[in-house]
């Protein structure tokens, strides 16, 4: 029996009360969409409290690379990482002036 994989698909999804931190997140990542792989879509919605971020792997011929998507996965949320660590630090800054 030959396994076939059609699809693989994953999704994040991020909720906070600052719409205008989630903007920054959707709108700093979003450039990373255009960088994936050969048959990896990655698409992001903002609507109201949350972000949500579809990756979509379709492999060719069967030919599964579970590394490339697992890899395109960790840069994508090492980068979400990124720029949240930037925005509470630029929070916590805006309390230290005051």
């Amino acid at each position: 029996m030959k396994i076939i994989i059609k699809k693989i698909e994953l999704t994040l999804k991020i909720t906070m009360k600052n719409y205008k931190y989630l903007s920054i997140l959707n709108k700093a990542t979003s450039p990373e969409n255009k960088l994936a792989p050969e048959k990896m879509k990655i698409t992001n919605h903002l609507r109201d409290d949350t972000l949500t971020i579809e990756i979509t792997y379709r492999p060719v011929d069967n030919e599964l690379k579970l590394n490339t998507f697992r890899r395109t996965v960790d840069d994508y949320v090492w980068s979400l990482n990124t720029v949240y660590k930037v925005l509470m630090s630029m929070e916590k800054g805006n309390k230290n002036e005051v």
